[in-house]
């Protein structure tokens, strides 16, 4: 054959024009070329019909009710088809690939756990305040007071004992 249909007439391939692909569909929505004709095909994953029937457009999954990313926290960044869950913000991890949550940076326990608390603020550990009978040693100790050191702490003929936090006379 020369290439040429029943009655002499060559397709023409509505799809592509000038070499290149046609944008007859709209952008982003795949162009068939048929026999005499062509059909336009669905939008791929990531792009919706637009309205009036011209081309797909992008959807913004990123502002979706839910996100996709699984965590208001977990920002999210919006491509052309797709999208991009971005890492979790600073003093965060993620957790179960959906999750972020804050770093516990009390763990492993960097106050003097018997004696102080321990809160996480801002990523950082804030160690809670000494407890009466011993002094705070650095941000993170603290020591015990040895009352008994301490002049006029017991009557001199009485004989003073020392323990965590208290002493006896």
């Amino acid at each position: 054959g020369d290439g040429r249909g029943v009655d002499g007439c060559v397709d023409v391939d509505e799809c592509v024009w000038g070499g290149r692909s046609s944008l007859i569909c709209g952008p982003h929505r795949p162009c068939h070329n048929l026999d005499g004709g062509y059909t336009c095909g669905d939008c791929p994953y990531g792009f919706v019909l637009a309205e009036e029937d011209e081309g797909c457009v992008d959807v913004d999954e990123c502002s979706q009710e839910e996100t996709p990313c699984g965590d208001a926290l977990r920002p999210c960044l919006n491509l052309e088809g797709s999208f991009q869950c971005l890492p979790c913000p600073d003093h965060y991890e993620l957790v179960n690939d959906t999750q972020c949550v804050e770093v516990d940076a009390c763990r492993p326990g960097p106050c003097d756990d018997a004696l102080r608390t321990c809160d996480t603020v801002e990523g950082e550990a804030v160690c809670g305040p000494c407890p009466d009978g011993f002094l705070e040693l650095d941000a993170h100790r603290c020591r015990d007071i040895d009352e008994c050191q301490i002049e006029g702490t017991c009557d001199p003929l009485v004989q003073c004992t020392n323990s965590p936090g208290d002493f006896q006379c």
